[in-house]
């Protein structure tokens, strides 16, 4: 069965008259693209694709879920990379040559809607590409095939690309990069044969983001909203959409404290019922509803308010939420090898962070095999790491960070010349107060 609205339009033939494509244009070749079958934690099973046999699957008919869990889309999902995965498991170390650009449309900007799949492919009318519509509502994705490329190159040529749709007119926030160049891009999956929309040309002027302009001024084709017009109530619809419920109704419960004065047991039952009726992410409902909500009530029932609305106030002349910081992002070089896979499985799913993972792991690594050492010019060195993870208590999700660490090294048997090794021992701390910290560690 098709998707009602899913489709490969005619391929454009160019009139007399078109405008011809400019230099940051290329003949199409024919590099491969890596495509693994369900479920994503299949890493080996792959079958090497042209852009030609690729595009009828992003295109095509979708994979229907059952539901909008992360669980149900990794257990049907097959997908490909952004190029070839060469003889061995799917990691960035087997990662030889990229010939994708990927683009996930999935946070407005400037007050506008995001561009429709088929708004998209208007605007890329006579270039190679495929946009289709995602399993989360309101979300698509453009992938376009072009020269292969190094993938350490991958966030640079990446925004170049996003630059150039944006001078398009197509507003959406940049996505960023994953620190893992090998992830999985899951081939179109929706539970709405209905909603789904999926276009695309497979042959055309192929995109050089190499010799793209990033600088390239944005071309709006709708008018903002206006600060004057700023709506908290709205903007937390859409924070729902975009982002985590835990964010957005940490923003949107700070306003209220802020400018109303509603209890705090008031300003939650208004969240419950805007979150009710707007998200329809059966997933983020569930994780709000069983620890996030509990959380985030006992952590604003504990603080002084006046202290509160000084420390995380909103500026009603620029809309600015002065507690929001641009999250820091560790170098995709750290996650190298079978350490960086795992920190992609345990962090696919969770609020962990990448770096907290990653520390914990190399940590308890370290510590499980410290009798291996090597010569560094004169010194010798051990595996032994110590790292600090540091974050606010109960939403920090410093906790969130060492269980998937904790899990894998308990299920591991280690075992040397028939001699088990003694195995490392945890606490659950904590290691001291403040002052505690001031005894022991005098200075």
């Amino acid at each position: 069965m098709k998707a009602p609205n899913s489709q490969a339009l005619p391929l454009q033939q160019p009139c007399e008259n078109a405008e011809q494509p400019p230099d940051a244009f290329k003949v199409l070749t024919t590099p491969k693209i890596s495509v693994y079958s369900a479920p994503v934690n299949n890493t080996t099973d792959q079958e090497l694709n042209s852009w030609p046999e690729l595009f009828p699957q992003l295109v095509g008919e979708p994979e229907l879920l059952p539901d909008n869990h992360a669980a149900t889309k990794a257990k049907h999902g097959a997908y490909y990379v952004r190029g070839h995965i060469h003889n061995g498991f799917r990691d960035d170390a087997h990662l030889i040559e990229c010939s994708l650009i990927i683009l996930d449309i999935d946070t407005p900007v400037g007050g506008h809607e995001l561009p429709t799949p088929r708004e998209s492919h208007l605007a890329l009318q006579g270039i190679s590409h495929a946009v289709h519509s995602t399993a989360t509502p309101e979300r698509s994705r453009i992938v376009f095939p072009v020269e292969p490329y190094k993938k350490e190159d991958t966030e640079e040529l990446t925004r170049a690309t996003y630059s150039f749709c944006r001078s398009l007119g197509l507003n959406f926030e940049y996505a960023g990069e994953s620190a893992t160049k090998s992830q999985p891009f899951f081939l179109p999956q929706t539970t709405d044969y209905e909603a789904h929309e999926a276009y695309g040309q497979v042959e055309g002027a192929m995109l050089d983001p190499s010799d793209l302009d990033v600088e390239t001024p944005v071309k709006e084709v709708l008018e903002p909203e206006q600060p004057s017009s700023h709506n908290p109530t709205k903007d937390f619809i859409r924070d729902l959409k975009t982002g985590t419920i835990h964010q957005a109704a940490k923003k949107f419960a700070g306003w209220k404290v802020k400018t109303t004065d509603l209890s705090i047991g008031q300003i939650f039952d208004e969240l419950d019922a805007i979150i009710e009726a707007n998200c329809s992410d059966a997933a983020k409902v569930k994780r709000w509803c069983g620890s996030e909500r509990a959380g985030l009530l006992k952590w604003f029932q504990s603080l002084d308010t006046e202290t509160y609305q000084k420390s995380t106030a909103v500026s009603p002349d620029t809309n600015e939420d002065l507690t929001v910081r641009e999250w820091p992002v560790l170098d995709s070089k750290a996650f190298h090898g079978f350490a960086g896979r795992f920190v992609e499985f345990a962090t696919e799913n969770s609020e962990a962070d990448p770096a907290a993972v990653l520390a914990i792991f190399l940590v308890r690594f370290g510590v499980e095999l410290s009798a291996p050492s090597m010569w560094i010019g004169d010194s010798k060195h051990k595996a032994l790491l110590a790292s600090v993870i540091v974050g606010a208590s109960s939403k920090a999700r410093k906790g969130t960070s060492g269980k998937p660490v904790q899990r894998l090294f308990e299920q591991m048997v280690f075992d040397c010349e028939d001699q088990a090794l003694d195995r490392a021992k945890t606490t659950p701390g904590p290691f001291s107060s403040g002052e505690g910290n001031n005894f022991r560690c005098p200075r």
